[in-house]
C-alpha cells in the first residue's frame, strides 16, 4: 500500500511535470523548428496518455442510455465515435456544445466493432430516423471522430436522402487512409488503409459533392493518422483546421476543437432559428 504522504508526493511531482510540459509547449513557437517538433510530440504523447485513461474510465457509462427532455431547439447534432470506442467519448464536447446553446445532441453506439464502415452507416441511418421522429426536424449535422468521421461521411454522401445532412465535421479521421490501419482488425480496419478501395470511393464521392458542407480537423501530432494530412482534403482550405501538440484521443477533450466546431456551426443554428 502506498502511504498517503508518498501518494501526495507522487501526485505533486506528476502535476509539476505536466505543468512544465504545458509551459514548454506554450513557448515552443520561439524554439528552432526541430526543437519545436520534439516539444509538440512530447506534449501530445503525455496528454494522450491522460486522454486514454479518461476514455477508459468513461467507457462503461456509454452502455447506459439516459432518456430525458430534449435540450436545444436548433438543428439536431449526431456525434459518432471511432474504432473500438463508444458514445461515452463525447462527454466533454457534448457538454461544451450544449453550454453554447447547440442541440438537441445525440450519441450512439455502433454495432460490432469489426463490421464494415458501410454496415456502421446503416446504424447511423436508423438513429437518424429516430432523431427525425423525436424532433420533427428533417435536417441534422453529423460530427465524427476517427473512424466515425468516415462513417458519417459515407452515410451523408451515399445513403442519406438529399437535404437530410447539411453539415459533416470530421475530427482526426483518416479520410485518405492511415498506415496504422495495417494492424487494425476487421473489415473496417482494412478500409482505413492508405489506398484502399473504400478510401478511393469516399474521396470520389467527396469531390462530386456540392450540397453538404464538410469541415475537417487534424493534428500534426496525431499518433494514429499517418500521414497526418490524411485527415484533411484539398477541396476547401477555409473549412479545415490543423493543430499541433495534441494527440488522437486528446482531440475529443480539446477546448480549441470545441471552439472551432462552434464557429463553423453557429451560422447553421442562427439561420435555423430564424
Amino acid at each position: 500500500m502506498i502511504k498517503e504522504s508518498n501518494f501526495l508526493l507522487i501526485l505533486s511531482i506528476g502535476i509539476a511535470v505536466l505543468f512544465f510540459i504545458k509551459t514548454l509547449n506554450f513557448f515552443s513557437e520561439k524554439f528552432p523548428p526541430s526543437l519545436k517538433r520534439i516539444v509538440s510530440w512530447i506534449h501530445a504523447l503525455t496528454f494522450e496518455l491522460l486522454a486514454i485513461c479518461v476514455t477508459f474510465c468513461l467507457r462503461p457509462s456509454g452502455f447506459f442510455s439516459r432518456k430525458g427532455k430534449l435540450e436545444g431547439k436548433g438543428r439536431p447534432i449526431l456525434l459518432i465515435h471511432g474504432y473500438l470506442q463508444n458514445g461515452s467519448n463525447w462527454v466533454f464536447l457534448k457538454n461544451e456544445l450544449r453550454r453554447k446553446g447547440f442541440g438537441p445532441l445525440y450519441t450512439l453506439n455502433l454495432s460490432h466493432p469489426f463490421h464494415s464502415i458501410q454496415y456502421h452507416a446503416t446504424t447511423v441511418a436508423k438513429k437518424v430516423a429516430q432523431i427525425q421522429k423525436e424532433t420533427g426536424s428533417k435536417e441534422l449535422c453529423l460530427i465524427g471522430h476517427s473512424m466515425g468521421g468516415l462513417v458519417s461521411s459515407w452515410y451523408a454522401l451515399t445513403m442519406a436522402s438529399p437535404g437530410i445532412v447539411t453539415d459533416v465535421v470530421t475530427i482526426g479521421s483518416p479520410l485518405q487512409g492511415t498506415h496504422i490501419a495495417l494492424i487494425a482488425l476487421g473489415e473496417n480496419g482494412r478500409a482505413m488503409r492508405r489506398g484502399s478501395e473504400f478510401v478511393m470511393q469516399l474521396q470520389g464521392a467527396m469531390q462530386k459533392n456540392e450540397k453538404i458542407r464538410f469541415y475537417h480537423i487534424a493534428s500534426k501530432t496525431d499518433q494514429l493518422i499517418m500521414p497526418w494530412h490524411s485527415a484533411v482534403t484539398k477541396h476547401d482550405l477555409a473549412k479545415q483546421y490543423v493543430m499541433e501538440g495534441i494527440g488522437h484521443m486528446s482531440l475529443l477533450f480539446s477546448p480549441r476543437v470545441a471552439r472551432q466546431i462552434q464557429t463553423w456551426l453557429k451560422p447553421v443554428y442562427t439561420n435555423h432559428k430564424k
